[in-house]
């Protein structure tokens, strides 16, 4: 009975860790670019003690398609879209027993770790002139990247419409440039990494483009003016339609035989 007992439980110690093992290897290929696992924000959240903050349902289903999540109007997965620049998590190809697993090896990595004070790097002030140079592409980035400008705009002036406008995203660049999650920024810069000066440069810009570029305000100007351009041809209409002639063309014919 105690050989049955053994065995058993070292069956169940090494599937644990096989599968603690799957979920590291699923995280580590699939999310690790764009989340950590008690290292702060990347380009998404910080995933440590996620099974503390979501169940699993809910975490297959934001994986797997977190624009359906968030379209049925969960209010979780607004907060989140929003807290990121409203810029949705892409679909993932993995099939929701892969993601299961990854929450599973998340959930055996302990509780949520507190900011990690070590990894703190000192801060450079960037310059906003020399962020406009490189985002616009006056000034070439040293490694040789593309100019920002290709795929994005800033401010009130025009640029690349392949990706977001990063009017009020100084905070993202940093963390998009370290990991590069999409497939562009991988072609364009993995062999050309931005140095730290160049990326708090571009921070430094972006960060002045939101400040002097004003929040849209709705325009009444148009619908004040077609409402009171309706009303004026309805007045109009009413006095040319007391005019119209009232009875039949032949009306006169017919009384004068009667």
């Amino acid at each position: 009975m105690k050989l049955q007992f053994s065995v058993i439980t070292i069956f169940l110690f090494i599937s644990y860790f096989t599968y603690a093992e799957d979920g590291k290897n699923l995280f580590d290929t699939n999310c690790k670019m764009c989340h950590s696992i008690g290292g702060g924000k990347i380009v998404g959240p910080d995933l440590k003690g996620i099974n503390e903050k979501r169940s699993s349902e809910w975490f297959v289903k934001f994986t797997k398609d977190s624009k359906s999540l968030i379209d049925s109007g969960d209010e979780q997965a607004i907060a989140i879209f929003e807290e990121y620049l409203s810029m949705p998590m892409p679909p993932s190809p993995l099939s929701e027993k892969e993601i299961a697993t990854i929450y599973k090896y998340l959930a055996s990595t302990s509780k949520p770790a507190e900011t990690a004070q070590a990894k703190t790097e000192p801060i450079i002030k960037g310059d906003a002139a020399k962020g406009e140079q490189l985002f616009y592409g006056s000034m070439s980035f040293g490694t040789g990247g593309v100019a920002c400008v290709a795929c994005h705009s800033t401010g009130s002036l025009p640029g690349g419409t392949l990706s977001k406008v990063l009017t009020h995203s100084a905070a993202a660049v940093k963390p998009m440039m370290d990991a590069l999650p999409f497939p562009a920024m991988r072609v364009s810069y993995e062999n050309n990494k931005l140095t730290k000066s160049e990326i708090s440069d571009l921070t430094a810009y972006i960060e002045q483009t939101s400040k002097d570029t004003e929040e849209p305000q709705p325009c009444l100007g148009p619908p004040i003016g077609g409402f009171i351009g309706f009303v004026i041809f309805m007045v109009f209409l009413g006095f040319y339609w007391k005019k119209r002639k009232k009875e039949s063309v032949n009306k006169n014919i017919y009384d004068r035989q009667i």
